[in-house]
């Protein structure tokens, strides 16, 4: 088993779009598959059909949800397998499993600041997570774009960690304060943590921007960027927006490709799965 978790702190980068691929393209190659979305935006929910809109009152604290999503799991603190399995629902995609998110997510970190619990708040998603783990082949995180005690919960429980990249100035920069962190508490805490590497997401290949950035990312983080990068699609914008299946709606487009590639790149996958991946692509 394998938790995976998909980082930067700027927002826009794909973080939730390529969760969602990969999580799905995993599952077609028969993994069991758990995605956890930390983002108060909740884009990562809503493409894999799980989202559930939280009433004024919910958000406010005033009335509870009858949903349990991720705000619970962490308010709660949930530590035994009962509680946690009552956070985790299906999707629209069999083998892929989610803990969602909604907007009184955004309000989860101050709650906690302001209990008297005792106790590290940085590791509850790794006790929680602890849990189930056996369930499933995968466990995806969706990290929001911050830096906080969430970003550190993710990293925490993470065997790797990735990061989507833009062609641009402010996502390179937005790259280097990402390894930074994933260095500074892979040593404060003494992780077994891997950065597996960043990727360049809504590529045009042809065009001299890209060009440009993909030759500065590769001299300047040389080992730290990937050589597979994820073409720009509009397949991308109608999959999030219309809550459907990928391999279903578009399954030649140019970004299963290029995900299916990325994954293979990783070497997360066993022999056989690999294997097959590798030919789905090449037939």
């Amino acid at each position: 088993m394998k938790i995976i978790s998909v980082q930067n702190n700027k927002g826009g980068v794909g973080k939730s779009v390529s969760v969602g691929f990969i999580s799905q393209l995993l599952a077609y190659l028969d993994k069991r598959v758990l995605v956890v979305d930390l983002d108060p935006q909740s884009n990562l929910t809503m493409m894999l059909g799980a989202f559930i809109e939280d009433s004024d009152d919910v958000i406010d604290g005033i009335a509870t949800s009858p949903v349990k999503n991720i705000s619970d799991l962490f308010i709660g603190r949930y530590a035994i397998k009962e509680d946690v399995e009552s956070c985790i629902h299906d999707t629209i995609i069999e083998n892929i499993k989610i803990i969602p998110s909604s907007p009184r997510h955004a309000n989860t970190l101050s709650i906690l600041h302001q209990d008297n619990k005792m106790g590290n708040i940085n590791i509850i998603l790794k006790k929680a997570l602890a849990t189930v783990k056996d369930d499933y082949d995968y466990i995806l995180i969706d990290s929001a774009p911050t830096i906080d005690a969430l970003t550190t919960n993710s990293l925490y429980c993470s065997d790797l960690v990735l990061t989507p990249v833009e062609d641009s100035d402010f996502s390179l920069k937005g790259l280097r304060e990402t390894i930074r962190l994933i260095q500074k508490t892979k040593e404060q805490y003494g992780l077994d943590m891997t950065f597996g590497g960043a990727f360049l997401t809504r590529s045009e290949r042809n065009t001299n921007s890209f060009k440009i950035f993909n030759n500065k990312y590769h001299s300047q983080l040389g080992e730290y960027m990937l050589n597979t990068s994820i073409s720009k699609d509009v397949k991308v914008k109608e999959i999030s927006s219309m809550c459907v299946p990928i391999l279903s709606y578009c399954p030649n487009t140019s970004s299963v490709i290029d995900y299916s590639k990325l994954i293979i790149e990783l070497h997360i996958l066993d022999d056989d799965a690999q294997q097959e991946l590798i030919n789905c692509i090449t037939e």
